[in-house]
């Protein structure tokens, strides 16, 4: 059996090996294939040939012209960037490690430049299988990795520790360890609070020879001594274990007991039996074993303390002679010595209180198993029986659960069921919860999450909704979000209550909007993200499980944010209108915060992506206006104040918009003020906006007849824009128009095409959605980038996700990590199912 610190001592004697030869080769690219976003945002190309030798693994060292945020890349780990973020360090993945010769590494990569343009940029690849280095050239600081692992061992000490102990947790332990004729056995190394001598000896035997064969390296490190000290102790226990000629104890400690018992060493107050081997009771395996460590001590100190290696080595050929007159397997011997269960295949999680069932989950490199394989899961144990149990075993497959949302009924029978699609996508939301959920959650594969999210100051920022893929809390597309999903309640209200999800729909918008009013924190004090995207970005792992830090992010009066307070007061206000009726004091204290933050975001102007030079790569905004006026505008419909009025105006910028989204709100603007003065001007802007995005406008159309924006979320531009035109044709703008045409756009996305962009909805809708909680098995079971690499559906249906959308000749890849086309977010669903409400109250 591998122990936890035998795999240490391996590990300890590759980094003095590293220690002692290391060295790199490098080639030197520039950025290419860069496209330009806008805003400082880019996307580039690294392209690194592979000449001569293989490379069999790699790091690539990114340096950049200016600052760039919120890089992203998907062939490595970020492991290291420099303070003025110019600097990136990236490592292979497992799988890619291995590159040949004439091949190309590629490494793409998207991020934000602080300077507003694409920046200049070079790449280094350096091949790390080479050996020469020394610590000032190498990756990662050996002497501290050599102290650290030595600490290690100090930490695992069992019986009176030195007065120069350094391991401040630990204290004397195990102090009454005998023999069974009251033998003093106390000292050596702990695995958990037993002592096992094979696994203990065999560990001190390569230690030493790592000592032995890398002297130069300790010694360099000037860790020499603390090295000696490490081996002694391990070595003076096993020759108190030798007490007799043919009489060896090998264990302390009863591992079945223990397995049943979380407590520290020093708390212990178990009993601690002895067990030893002899000629009636052999075990030649263990024998050698003790007999190697302690030659291999003997040549450590014979020349550092030649009395105590003397010793070694008696007690090394005695032991010896034992072990060669008496063969036989020590687990043969003696049973208890054995573990309860062992296996190789899996991780055993639980077991029974009778030890009659144990339950094991794959690991994380096995949990793909096809159809026509066959897992083998071989296992040794010790029966109480004293002979071998009959037993059986039962294999679950944790990629598949039994959850589903059942059809609500097309009462309206349209050609899709708009009920059906609105009752999804409310429980898309509903899986992005973060926080405490609620007793009524639906989402079976869901739990409890991120309950330790607080502010600088400790403040309760629990909740919220996950972003999109993984489980970072974006307050600006939350927040936008928020307020779309309410102006379609608001609007068509009837919609929700004709399909049953009225009450729904409340719990739906109130779940953000609670979050929200905790991140107020102060006047001029608002958290806007919690979480940390390029840390995030860096594990495959269902929010449940993740083990991440999870800073958060404010904006104040010196680090301003107008557009993401502007879109807080928004939502908030939106809520208002919402619950006035259903929840009066939520629809107040809604109201109450929504204009302190508003006139925060008047006070203190400012883009909160200038102002917080990390965390927001993914939404940078472009202007704080359009948020001021939305804020306004909403403001003046909650409250008839004519101070609202007049700010929607004067942030309002007159002109044509790109389109309705998380960043841009000027076309909802324009609706709200047309529908709030009768302006001409509103008008017109509206009607030139949603005359771009017809056939023959300035967007581009696929050849099925999807407007396609962008390649990031076709499918969301299409719906936002949907739900503007709807709203414009309620205003009575080109009624009919509009409102086909908006119902082209939403019908694509549910299938018009021959297939559905709505998740677990239609006709051959979307299995491998970009969704880190969906794709990952069932708890416990771990999750990892080999998950993100299988090619199978996710286990669990993201119900009413709706994917980013295909590019612009129709065509789109059901495929996990093809982000590009899979992705799903909260922004994606909120226009979609406004557009959808709207469509279904006609």
């Amino acid at each position: 059996m591998l122990l936890p610190w035998t795999r240490t001592m391996l590990y300890l004697v590759t980094i003095v090996c590293f220690l002692h030869f290391c060295h790199g080769d490098d080639t030197v690219v520039q950025m290419s294939n860069v496209q330009n976003w806008g805003w400082g945002r880019f996307q580039g190309v690294f392209s690194f040939p592979i000449k001569g030798e293989e490379v069999q693994g790699w790091e690539v060292i990114l340096n950049f012209s200016s600052p760039v945020t919120g890089l992203m890349e998907w062939m490595g780990d970020i492991i290291k960037s420099s303070k003025d973020n110019k600097e990136y360090v990236i490592v292979n993945k497992q799988h890619n490690a291995l590159q040949h010769n004439g091949q190309t590494l590629s490494i793409l990569v998207q991020g934000s430049s602080s300077s507003g343009s694409v920046p200049h940029a070079t790449g280094k690849l350096i091949n790390m299988a080479h050996d020469g280095f020394t610590w000032d050239g190498t990756k990662y600081n050996y002497n501290d990795v050599l102290h650290k692992s030595i600490l290690f061992y100090e930490a695992q000490r069992s019986g009176k520790l030195p007065p120069y102990n350094e391991i401040p947790w630990r204290g004397d332990s195990a102090l009454n360890d005998s023999g069974r004729d009251g033998e003093d056995l106390t000292g050596g190394w702990y695995d958990g609070s037993n002592k096992f001598g094979f696994p203990m000896a065999a560990s001190t035997t390569l230690l030493g020879w790592g000592l032995l064969q890398y002297q130069d390296a300790y010694h360099a490190a000037g860790l020499l001594d603390k090295m000696y000290d490490c081996m002694r102790w391990p070595l003076e226990w096993m020759i108190k274990c030798h007490t007799g000629p043919n009489e060896l104890y090998v264990q302390i400690g009863d591992p079945n007991t223990d397995y049943n018992v979380w407590q520290r060493p020093e708390d212990m107050t178990i009993a601690r039996p002895a067990y030893k081997i002899d000629s009636k009771h052999p075990g030649s395996d263990i024998a050698g074993e003790y007999a190697a460590a302690m030659a291999v001590g003997y040549l450590v100190f014979k020349e550092k303390d030649p009395i105590f290696a003397r010793s070694l080595l008696d007690h090394a050929k005695q032991i010896n002679e034992f072990a060669l007159n008496y063969k036989g397997k020590f687990s043969d011997s003696i049973h208890a010595c054995q573990w309860i269960l062992q296996d190789w295949m899996g991780d055993i999680i639980k077991h029974s209180h009778e030890n009659q069932e144990y339950i094991l989950v794959n690991k994380p490199n096995n949990a793909i198993q096809h159809k026509g394989s066959t897992i083998d899961i071989m296992v040794q144990g010790t029966s109480d029986s004293g002979s071998p149990p009959c037993a059986i075993g039962k294999l679950i497959n944790m990629g598949h659960d039994d959850y589903s949302v059942p059809t609500l009924p097309d009462k309206d029978a349209t050609k899709y069921n708009y009920n059906d699609v609105l009752h999804k996508s409310i429980m898309f939301y509903e899986a992005q919860r973060s926080g405490k959920l609620p007793a009524d959650n639906e989402i079976s594969w869901r739990g409890d999450s991120a309950l330790n999210d607080s502010g600088i100051n400790g403040e309760d920022l629990t909740g919220g909704w996950y972003d999109g893929a993984g489980s970072t809390k974006f307050g600006f597309p939350m927040s936008a979000s928020t307020t779309l999903l309410g102006w379609g309640l608001l609007q068509y209200k009837d919609a929700y209550q004709a399909a049953g999800l009225l009450d729904k729909m409340y719990d739906c918008i109130r779940w953000p909007l609670e979050w929200m009013l905790k991140c107020r924190t102060g006047p001029n004090e608002l958290y806007i993200q919690v979480g940390d995207e390029s840390e995030d970005h860096n594990h495959w792992e269902r929010p449940e499980s993740l083990k991440i830090a999870r800073p958060a992010k404010k904006i104040d009066a010196s680090h301003p944010g107008s557009d993401v307070a502007g879109e807080y007061a928004a939502a908030m206000t939106v809520g208002y209108l919402v619950f006035k009726e259903k929840d009066p004091s939520f629809a107040q204290n809604l109201l109450k915060n929504a204009e302190k933050i508003n006139e925060f975001a008047e006070s203190f102007h400012g883009r909160y992506s200038d102002s917080l030079t990390t965390g927001n790569s993914n939404y940078k905004s472009s202007s704080y206006h359009d948020e001021l006026s939305w804020a306004g505008a909403w403001l003046y419909r909650a409250t008839n104040q004519s101070k609202y009025l007049q700010q929607a105006e004067t942030y309002y910028k007159q002109g044509t918009s790109w389109a309705m989204s998380w960043d841009d709100k000027s076309t909802g603007v324009a609706i709200l003020l047309h529908n709030i003065t009768g302006k001409e001007m509103y008008k017109q802007d509206v009607e030139a906006t949603l005359q771009n995005w017809m056939p023959g406008g300035g967007v581009l159309y696929s050849p099925k007849g999807l407007a396609h924006r962008d390649k990031w979320g076709p499918l969301r531009y299409a719906s936002n824009m949907a739900f503007m035109a709807l709203l414009a044709a309620d205003d009575g703008l080109h009624v009919d128009y509009y409102r086909k045409w908006a119902t082209s756009q939403i019908h694509y996305a549910l299938g018009d095409t021959g297939r559905s962009y709505v998740c677990g909805f239609g006709i051959n809708p979307p299995t491998q959605p970009y969704h880190k909680g969906s794709s990952c098995p069932l708890d416990p079971v771990p999750c990892g980038f080999n998950i993100y690499r299988s090619r199978g559906p996710n286990p669990h249906v993201l119900y009413g996700a709706l994917v980013s959308g295909p590019d612009n000749g129709d065509n789109f890849r059901n495929i996990r990590s093809n982000s590009m086309n899979s992705n799903v977010a909260c922004d994606y669903n909120a226009g979609f199912q406004s557009a959808v409400a709207g469509n279904l109250s006609l």
